[in-house]
C-alpha cells in the first residue's frame, strides 16, 4: 500500500501595488486560501508582526518589508479582537541609539500609528541565551527574550529578496532578527562559511518558529541583495503559509534557483522542517507560471553553484589562492560613514588616512559590509573564473 505524501500549502495572490485597498483585498484572499486569519489569531492574544527591517532604508528601495502590508496585517489582527505589535532587530552598529530613525525611515512608525499597533524595541529586551548545535559543538546565541515569552502568536513577514551569501533570504532567515543588533556579527564570526551559517540559522529558527508567514513580494529584490546594492523589481504578488520552509521553496522556485543551491533550504530539508520538494506543495490562488518574472537577476554567489561537481575539489584549492568573489569599495560613492568598519565581524575593514581599506586575508566573504552600506559604495567583484560560469548560466 502506497504511503500518502503529506501536502503543504503556500497561498499565492497577485497584488500589483501598495495601495491600501488593493493590499487589503489581496491579504483577505491570500489568507482565505489557508483557513483565514482566525485560524491563527484568537481574540485577546498578543501578536508579534516580525517584518524584515535589515537597515534604515525607505520602502521604495525594497530592502525592508513595506509598511503598507504591515499596516493592513496589524488592522486585520485588531479586527480579530487581538493586539498587534511590530518588532525586529536590524543589522549594524548603534541600533539602540538609531531605532527611532529606523522606524521613521522604514515607515514602521507610520504603520503603527495608522493601525494602532505597538512598536517593540528588541534592543531593550532582556536577553535569553539559547544553546544551539553547530557541527560537533554547541554555541550560545543571545535572543530577545520578549519574542519567546511575551507573545501568543508570531507572524513572520519577510521580503522577497536575493542574498549575496545565502543566495535567497526568506521566511526562515528572517527570524535571524530576533537576535539584538551587534550580536549578529558574532553569529557570522562563529559561522563564516555559508553552510555553517545556514546550519546555525536553521537551528535558531527551530527555537522561534512563527505560526504564520506572509511574504511581501509586491516589489521584490534581485541581483546583489539583500541590502542597498540589490535592485528592486516589480514582482506583484503576496505569499502566505504556516510552514516557512514551504514558503522558501516556493520563493526559490519563482526565482529560478535549484533548492540544493540555497544552503538554508538544504539544511532545513535535512532537518525535516517541511516539504522536501516543490511537488509536495499546493499553491492555491496563483500558479508558479503566473508568478515568475520574465527575467530575474541572481546574486553573484549563485553562479559558483553552476560549477560542475567534479571540478569542485580543484577549484576549492584554486579559490584559496584567487578568491571567487571579493567585496570592493567605490571611493567616489563612499561617504566614510564607517558602517562597514564597525559592522565587520572579523575586523577586516579599517579607515586608513580617510580611505576605507579591506584586508582580504582576514575577509570571510560574509558581505555584511555590502548589506549595510547606506551609500551603495560596497559591491562584489567577481573573479574571471566566476564570470565564465555566470555567462554559461
Amino acid at each position: 500500500m502506497a504511503v500518502e505524501m503529506k501536502r503543504f500549502k503556500v497561498s499565492a495572490v497577485k497584488c500589483g501595488t501598495y495601495e491600501k485597498s488593493e493590499v487589503t483585498q489581496a491579504l483577505t484572499a491570500l489568507l482565505d486560501h489557508i483557513g483565514g486569519l482566525g485560524a491563527y489569531v484568537k481574540p485577546g492574544q498578543k501578536v508579534l508582526i516580525k517584518p524584515n527591517l535589515l537597515a534604515p532604508r525607505p520602502p521604495e528601495t525594497a530592502v525592508t518589508t513595506h509598511p503598507a502590508l504591515v499596516t493592513v496585517i496589524a488592522e486585520a489582527i485588531k479586527q480579530q479582537g487581538a493586539f498587534p505589535f511590530i518588532g525586529d532587530s536590524p543589522g549594524g552598529f548603534g541600533i539602540l541609539e538609531r531605532i527611532e530613525q529606523l522606524w521613521e525611515i522604514t515607515g514602521m512608525k507610520q504603520a503603527a500609528a495608522a493601525s494602532g499597533a505597538t512598536l517593540v524595541n528588541f534592543e531593550k529586551s532582556r536577553i535569553k541565551e539559547l544553546e544551539l548545535p553547530l557541527g560537533k559543538k554547541k554555541v550560545k546565541i543571545p535572543v530577545a527574550a520578549c519574542v519567546l515569552e511575551d507573545f501568543d502568536v508570531v507572524i513572520n513577514v519577510p521580503k522577497f529578496k536575493t542574498h549575496d551569501l545565502t543566495i535567497t533570504t526568506g521566511a526562515i532567515k528572517n527570524m535571524f532578527g530576533v537576535m539584538p543588533g551587534l550580536t549578529k556579527i558574532q553569529f557570522h564570526k562563529l559561522a563564516p562559511k555559508k553552510e555553517d551559517l545556514s546550519e546555525l540559522l536553521v537551528s535558531l529558527f527551530t527555537q522561534v518558529i512563527p505560526q504564520l508567514n506572509i511574504m511581501d513580494c509586491i516589489i521584490g529584490m534581485e541581483g546583489e541583495g539583500p541590502g542597498s546594492s540589490g535592485t528592486p523589481i516589480a514582482t506583484g504578488f503576496l505569499l502566505a503559509a504556516d510552514n516557512a520552509l514551504a514558503m522558501d521553496i516556493v520563493q526559490a522556485s519563482i526565482m529560478g534557483i535549484a533548492l540544493e543551491n540555497v544552503p538554508v533550504i538544504a539544511v532545513a530539508i535535512k532537518a525535516g522542517l517541511g516539504p522536501k520538494t516543490l511537488a509536495e506543495i499546493d499553491l492555491p490562488g496563483a500558479s508558479l507560471e503566473e508568478l515568475r518574472p520574465v527575467k530575474f537577476n541572481l546574486p553573484p554567489g549563485s553562479y559558483a553553484d553552476k560549477i560542475p561537481r567534479f571540478m569542485v575539489p580543484l577549484l576549492s584549492y584554486i579559490a584559496r589562492l584567487i578568491r571567487l568573489t571579493d567585496p570592493v569599495v567605490n571611493d567616489e560613492l563612499c561617504t566614510k560613514c564607517q558602517v562597514c568598519v564597525k559592522s565587520c565581524p572579523v575586523k577586516a575593514i579599517d579607515n586608513y588616512q580617510g580611505n576605507i581599506r579591506i584586508n582580504y586575508k582576514k575577509c570571510i566573504e560574509c558581505f555584511c559590509c555590502i548589506e549595510l552600506c547606506p551609500a551603495r559604495a560596497m559591491t562584489i567583484k567577481r573573479s574571471g573564473l566566476l564570470k565564465l560560469f555566470e555567462k554559461k548560466g
